[in-house]
């Protein structure tokens, strides 16, 4: 990774989902961030009308952190 990497969003769900999701992603060494959505709002002093929640990726690890996702979700849903 250098200094220009962007994320890019690989998945939106639940923070159970995306725990185990993210569990998923660092046991192959691909480091991601959750975006909480609804912790955000509620520390703002708004109400999120969802869980819906996003998961990033570097834009480099896309491909094989896709993948896993396919088949966490196979395995998962």
């Amino acid at each position: 990774m250098d200094s220009h990497s962007k994320h890019t969003k690989l998945h939106q769900g639940s923070n159970i989902i995306l725990d185990a999701l993210k569990y998923e992603l660092n046991k192959e060494q691909i480091s991601c961030i959750i975006k909480n959505n609804t912790e955000s709002a509620r520390l703002a002093g708004f109400i999120a009308g969802d869980n819906n929640n996003d998961l990033f990726v570097f834009e480099e690890d896309f491909n094989k952190a896709k993948d896993i996702l396919d088949s966490f979700l196979a395995k998962n849903v």
